[in-house]
């Protein structure tokens, strides 16, 4: 089928087609007028997604952000909020509610929950730009009741979510004091066998759990090397001490006695008593600067003699006290192995006890983490029905019901209305289409008043 051809058959309905989209149109006006008018009542919750959980001290990524919003959605249209808010409304009393329950079910079931069914049917969730806005709506025949209902939804949202973090927290609380009875038993356990090994041992720990006896070996190497250290000081002092006092000025005197023994060789001669007396002097003075450094030697020798028996005493008791580690070596493992236990029960115990505490501490919180944002919005003019909308949805209707009936009654049919109709029914071309004067146009063609050869 051409264009031409589907145009004219189009045309041909039009009547039709036009009456489909009024018939549409007036059914939804008449529809619209018919149904209640609704309200609807915002209202906005903060997540706080970004601030850290002042308790526990989490904070949401944006990896987890999405399925954490997905669960706030789901929490807000849960039974459990529905029924917390038909406890806030009082529902439960209400006659016609009782009513309307009664004829509904019969009086069977429980009405709380009957009631928040049909009350969550009317409920909306929906997470503003950002994601870290909730926003809560809820759609009523009467506008006072919409604001009133979806604060009490507000409200009871933000008590059940507190209420089953607090919830959750007092079940790991319990759990978790469960666990520390028997790791502290088994700490307590480890304890007093590190005790018993001691005691059968005859093991003294020290402070940070090491024994005493095991600093020997090192406190005996730290003082040979101290002892040795103080006998080459001492004699370092005494070197120092001889030649910058004694044997520093016998040599300046024996200096000052040449030079005035030459001088008086020169002028005095060798037979001179002047001269002897020089001679004499000098001779003293070398043998005192030699007697200073025999002392000197000798103290160096001494002390040289201390320091090496000093060290040889401290080989013999570090030689003595290694052999006396070599053999206790068992004793030192089974206290290693009981003080690694002891640690390992008590860093568990303490894992346990942290736990308990921040989850007792999680259960006794009284802040949710949801803020409340604004009052509750609410709409001045009702949002349903919606007459534009409606009216182009029936118009749209229409349009497609008329089409499909012009095009059944078309193709049902088979008349001619274009040349290509004519000349698809006779099986050969139309060479000229003639009007007679009654005829506006050849489109399409009427019976009667056109032929076509």
């Amino acid at each position: 089928m051409s264009l031409s051809q589907l145009g004219a058959l189009i045309w041909s309905g039009r009547w039709r087609l036009l009456l489909c989209v009024l018939a549409s149109l007036a059914g939804a006006m008449v529809l619209s007028l018919w149904l209640p008018k609704t309200y609807e009542a915002k209202a906005r919750v903060i997540l706080e997604l970004m601030r850290p959980d002042p308790v526990l001290g989490t904070s949401y990524n944006t990896k987890n952000t999405e399925a954490y919003i997905q669960t706030q959605q789901l929490l807000v249209t849960s039974g459990r909020v529905g029924e917390r808010v038909i406890e806030k409304l009082g529902w439960v009393d209400n006659p016609a509610v009782i009513d309307s329950w009664q004829q509904a079910t019969g009086g069977t079931g429980d009405i709380k929950t009957w009631a928040a069914g049909r009350l969550l049917g009317a409920i909306g969730a929906y997470p503003l730009e950002g994601g870290g806005t909730l926003e809560i709506v809820y759609r009523s025949p009467n506008q006072e009741a919409a604001e009133t209902i979806v604060r009490a939804i507000r409200e009871s949202y933000i008590e059940t979510a507190l209420a089953l973090q607090t919830e959750a927290a007092a079940r790991r609380a319990t759990r978790f004091a469960e666990l520390v009875v028997p790791a502290r038993k088994a700490f307590d356990a480890e304890r007093a066998n590190l005790l018993a090994v001691q005691r059968e041992t005859g093991t003294v720990l020290g402070y940070g759990g090491k024994d005493i006896r095991n600093g020997t070996l090192s406190r005996l190497v730290t003082e040979g090397r101290t002892a040795q250290l103080s006998a080459q000081r001492t004699v370092n002092q005494a070197m120092r001490r001889v030649t910058s006092q004694q044997i520093g000025m016998l040599r300046q005197d024996l200096i000052q006695v040449e030079q005035r023994l030459a001088m008086a060789d020169n002028t005095l001669g060798g037979s001179n008593p002047d001269y002897d007396a020089l001679t004499e002097q000098r001779a003293l003075l070398v043998g005192q600067i030699a007697k200073a450094t025999a002392v000197l030697r000798a103290q160096g020798a001494v002390a040289a003699n201390a320091a090496q028996r000093l060290n040889e005493l401290n080989d013999t008791a570090y030689q003595a006290e290694r052999e006396r580690l070599l053999d206790s070596a068992p004793v030192d493992l089974r206290i290693a192995q009981a003080q690694r236990m002891v640690a390992l029960r008590e860093g568990e115990l303490q894992r346990l006890e942290a736990n308990l505490a921040n989850a007792r501490q999680a259960s006794e919180r009284t802040e949710s983490g949801l803020v409340v944002m604004g009052d509750v919005i609410a709409s001045k003019e009702p949002v349903a029905p919606n007459f534009p909308l409606n009216a182009l949805l029936a118009s749209l209707f229409g349009l497609g019901l008329g089409l499909a009936s012009v095009m059944i009654d078309g193709l049902w049919r088979r008349e001619v209305r274009v040349p290509q109709d004519l000349a698809g029914a006779a099986g050969v071309p139309v060479l000229a289409v003639l009007r007679s004067r009654r005829a506006r146009s050849w489109w399409p063609l009427r019976r009667g008043r056109t032929a076509a050869a």
